[in-house]
Formats: C-alpha cells, structure tokens, sequence
C-alpha cells in the first residue's frame, strides 16, 4: 500500500522530493492530487507504507534547510 507523505505545489518541486528520496534508497512515486495549472497543480509524494516514518524524517530534514 502507498502512502503520502507530502503534497507539492508544481511538478518541478515534486520531482525533486521525489529524486531524493530515491537517492537515499527509498522508492517514490507522484500522483496527481486535484486540479490546478502548470504551475500550481498539486501532486502527492507517496511511498510504500512500510518507509513512511523514514521518508516523512528525510523531508522534513530537507525542507528545514
């Protein structure tokens, strides 16, 4: 089962959540989360529900910086 653990404003900003969490070994995917235009759609940042708590830490840590 996936999980969300972030909903991005704009595609571009997903990806990259979606790039480090690969990068630290956790699987991620998008999923469309409403309507919206190019620059503002909304997309949720999900993972298997088994790396939640790990995913949620790291971005967390990432959106601190």
């Amino acid at each position: 089962m996936w999980t969300v653990v972030y909903i991005a404003v704009g595609k571009e900003k997903a990806e990259s959540f979606k790039q480090l969490l690969h990068a630290e070994g956790i699987l991620a995917d998008l999923r469309s989360a409403g309507n919206g235009t190019a620059g503002n759609a909304m997309f949720e940042v999900v993972v298997p529900a088994s790396e939640a708590e790990e995913a949620h830490t790291i971005l967390m840590q990432n959106l601190a910086r």
